[in-house]
């Protein structure tokens, strides 16, 4: 039996997308994912510890950075005095 990830539909998104990279403001990150899988992320991918949630780590026990990792992608998360942006770069 093959088992869909929970997170599935985020990384076909990111499969289908022909761009080199792409930005989110953190605070438009809920209705753009909304979009993509109507069951959403849990509140930790967009509260205080956001950093962590949308990090490259593959030691975490949670991995869901597999979701973008194993199609290619990694992410680059900035703050600046415009607020807090996510920004997915295809890893060639």
């Amino acid at each position: 039996m093959i088992t869909m990830s929970k997170y599935e539909n985020f990384t076909d998104f990111l499969r289908s997308n022909d761009e080199d990279q792409i930005t989110i403001k953190i605070t438009y990150l809920n209705e753009l994912v909304k979009r993509i899988d109507p069951k959403g992320l849990p509140q930790s991918a967009y509260n205080d510890n956001w950093k962590t949630w949308w990090s490259n780590n593959k030691s975490s026990t949670s991995r869901q950075c597999d979701a973008w990792l194993k199609v290619g992608w990694k992410t680059d998360l900035t703050k600046s005095k415009q607020g807090e942006y996510i920004t997915f770069i295809k890893d060639e």
